[in-house]
């Protein structure tokens, strides 16, 4: 699943420009009844197409929370309007993840396509760019989390 994201965002590639490598870092807060928190990091990479649009590939990992420690490849599409240097951007897309519960005194494994949901706001600088991002992994059960990351991009082309 994770060449299929990967290959249909890089179908994109001859229409794009503009390219950006953001890292970030931040919290991670599960939406259970625990409210676990962790520390969550991502690299990620973002295009421009079509003038207000970008996507995006990303790896994130949500860090070791007490019963989930999850992580993976990210892959999404922005609507982005963008004034005097500064951007608002939002969208949707998939996150092929690999994760790891504790039940009990036992690890279970999971490997799980879910649901990724965003906005992001930013400012461009000469050489670099600042943007903080959520995120929400919508999962299906009771392991879905918000990621509040923020982050610096280097333009790359």
């Amino acid at each position: 699943m994770r060449i299929a994201i990967l290959a249909g965002l890089l179908l994109l590639a001859p229409v794009a420009h503009a390219g950006e490598l953001n890292i970030g870092v931040g919290e991670s807060v599960d939406n259970s009844a625990a409210n676990d928190r962790g520390t969550a990091w991502s690299v990620e990479y973002r295009r421009v197409f079509r003038d207000r649009y970008v996507w995006s590939v990303a790896y994130l990992n949500e860090g070791h929370k007490p019963n989930l420690k999850r992580d993976g490849i990210a892959g999404g599409l922005w609507a982005v309007t963008e004034t005097n240097g500064w951007s608002l951007s939002a969208g949707a897309g998939a996150y092929a993840s690999f994760a790891t519960r504790t039940d009990g005194n036992a690890h279970v494994n999971q490997h799980r396509l879910n649901g990724l949901l965003g906005a992001t706001a930013g400012r461009r600088f000469v050489d670099y760019s600042l943007r903080l991002s959520w995120q929400r992994i919508v999962t299906g059960n009771s392991t879905d989390t918000d990621n509040f990351l923020l982050g610096v991009g280097f333009p790359i082309d």
